[in-house]
């Protein structure tokens, strides 16, 4: 059948016409959709100060920010940025943007402005923006509804969500055995302790499932404790136990069909930029998995970019267990006597062969955190509870000297920025409010169903106490950590002032001393600097610590001019035993010529454990 073209034309013109009435139309409609949307971005406060936003809602309760969100992800999300936009505008995703530049700016090449510049972007042309493709569209979806809740770039939320596998993938590939390049050492810094206790070993056999989540961001974190309880559009209900602009329940959750999920990293070289980002995994585990097996099935098709401990417990089935992954393995490691300690390394030896570490100290540091939660499971077996839960979590006992202590080899860490006890038999769960370290806080405690029946029907459970709640150290460890922010700020005497403050309020923490000795070498204060790393050697520490102690005491005098002092203590470092190999390096390094100013300018601080990526 032919048509004439006069035909086809008039068509042509009908159809041209037609399609842009119809397209008039729908700009009508769009524009009339984008009024009603806009309608509802208006936060109304109520008589009881509760911030409102259609079917959403916030109140603030014993110190934490609880939020009621409802919809679709995009929706969700966007009722949590408008609901805490300022909040939001002030923590933990404003303090994550700049993270890699600052850690960037603090390394080797912190000097040079162009390679700082390559450096960076670098890193998130490689690492970054890779991984953050790997976010689930329903994930893409709620960032971009927090993008336009806040007002913060959707690249800028894509990227911070994606901060752990990032990092922990650089360290993989670039750093493998050895950290050579200081760039970004909080990302090792990223601790974590979990515990799982049901059964016989928890009182009432009900199942107790406890997090410290330890994470870059002390005073931006911590700052705004958030609690949201979500009803999706499709998929369970869900709790996230976060923080404000953090959204996600990936960090730790508990579902309507009573499992909780969360994770602690390990460092591992099997790692590629092509993993789904933690966050996001651990989230879906949480909307979507109501069984064990179907949590399990979830990891098993969605493998992250690192490495990473799960650990999952389901109330319905008095199960708990933790899944050790890397991007090419996964292995499950199940409950001992009803009981699970983890920290930050693999008890897998096919993975454990692959595992890495910054410094030696990170690595004692963990271990000893895995054997002192193992040790108050068993000494507390059968009686433990929310309240025992969050003194587990508060620990302050060194198990390798002994001794109580503010920081080190403790299970509270400074950089502790969110604690959470969870007992899902009860539906019932804690969130510690305060400043970092969070665990020696006083815990608000919530009903799992309260938050889905509107903000006056939260019910005020008893809250829990924290260990060293009233301690006068922990004051001394704030300070410690204001030490810290002020040193990422480039606020060096801010910082050492910080550190001295500490020191008065707890002389016995040997972290402060040694500290403060790497600080005052790198502001060219080395005989300041020698009476410091002489009292952190005069306190009890382990092997390693005393190690470089006097490996910092002998280049405290190279750099006074007192090169036979210097030699006797670096002779010193090598009678240690064991030994880092590092370590062992540079005292020989230092027997045959002396530490030099331009040297003790570049060290690179780790503020969390007194230590140093480079020797």
């Amino acid at each position: 059948m032919t048509i004439s073209l006069k035909v086809f034309k008039m068509r042509k013109r009908v159809t041209f016409f037609a399609a842009f009435f119809f397209a008039l139309i729908a700009a009508g409609i769009a524009v009339k959709v984008c009024h009603a949307a806009q309608a509802t971005d208006k936060v109304v406060i109520d008589e009881n100060g509760v911030r409102r936003l259609g079917p959403a809602w916030m109140k603030k309760l014993d110190g934490i920010y609880v939020l009621y969100l409802e919809g679709s992800s995009y929706e969700t999300a966007r009722e949590h940025g408008l609901l805490l936009r300022d909040e939001i505008n002030q923590g933990e995703l404003v303090y994550l943007r700049g993270y890699l530049h600052n850690e960037i700016r603090h390394s080797v090449v912190g000097g040079n402005a162009l390679l700082s510049k390559f450096a960076e972007e670098t890193m998130m042309a490689m690492y970054y923006d890779p991984i953050a493709r790997r976010h689930p569209e329903e994930v893409k979806q709620a960032m971009r509804g927090l993008s336009q809740g806040s007002g913060l770039p959707y690249k800028t939320i894509a990227r911070v969500m994606t901060h752990s596998d990032s990092g922990q993938t650089i360290e993989g590939k670039v750093y493998k055995n050895r950290k050579y390049y200081p760039a970004l050492d909080s990302f090792a810094g990223s601790g974590c302790t979990t515990f799982i206790a049901l059964g016989k070993a928890a009182k009432d056999g009900h199942v107790i499932h406890g997090r410290n989540f330890d994470y870059p961001g002390g005073g931006w974190f911590d700052r705004f404790p958030l609690v949201a309880f979500v009803r999706p559009a499709s998929g369970q209900r869900y709790v996230m136990l976060t923080s404000a602009g953090m959204h996600t329940g990936g960090i730790t959750g508990l579902n309507e069909s009573g499992l909780t999920v969360a994770w602690n990293t390990a460092i591992t070289t099997d790692v590629e930029p092509t993993g789904i980002p933690i966050f996001s995994l651990a989230d879906k585990i949480l909307r979507e998995a109501a069984s064990m097996d179907q949590a399990l099935s979830i990891i098993k098709n969605n493998r992250p970019s690192c490495g990473y401990i799960i650990t999952i417990s389901s109330a319905k089935e008095q199960k708990g267990i933790a899944i050790e992954l890397t991007r090419r393995k996964m292995f499950l490691v199940p409950l001992e006597n009803n009981t699970l300690a983890i920290a930050n390394s693999f008890r897998t030896p096919e993975l454990r062969k692959n595992e890495i570490a910054a410094t030696w100290s990170e690595v004692i540091n963990s271990q000893s955190r895995a054997r002192r939660m193992t040790q108050l499971l068993r000494d507390n077996f059968g009686r433990i509870d929310p309240q025992k839960g969050a003194e587990f979590l508060g620990d302050h006992f060194d198990i390798n000297i002994g001794r109580e202590r503010a920081t080190g080899d403790v299970i509270s860490q400074s950089s502790n920025v969110s604690s959470v006890v969870i007992d899902s038999t009860a539906m019932k769960f804690w969130i510690a409010s305060g400043r970092a370290p969070v665990a020696n806080s006083s815990y608000a405690g919530f009903n799992f169903e309260d938050g889905f029946k509107g903000p006056e029907k939260l019910a005020e459970l008893p809250a829990l106490r924290g260990v060293w709640e009233k301690d006068p150290r922990i004051d001394g460890l704030r300070l410690f950590n204001s030490a810290q922010n002020n040193f990422e700020r480039d606020d060096l005497e801010g910082s050492l002032k910080d550190i001295q403050s500490a020191m008065l309020l707890d002389p016995a923490e040997p972290v402060y001393a040694q500290t403060a000795g790497l600080l005052l070498l790198k502001t060219g204060k080395p005989g300041a600097a020698a009476p410091m790393f002489e009292k952190a050697l005069s306190l009890p520490q382990t092997f390693h610590k005393q190690s470089l102690g006097h490996l910092w005491l002998g280049r405290s005098f190279d750099l006074q001019g007192k090169r036979e002092q210097a030699k006797k203590e670096y002779q010193k470092v090598l009678l240690i035993s064991p030994l880092n190999p590092s370590v062992k390096k540079a005292a020989e390094t230092g027997i045959k010529k002396p530490f030099t100013p331009k040297q003790a300018k570049k060290i690179p601080i780790v503020f969390d454990c007194g230590d140093s990526y480079n020797y």
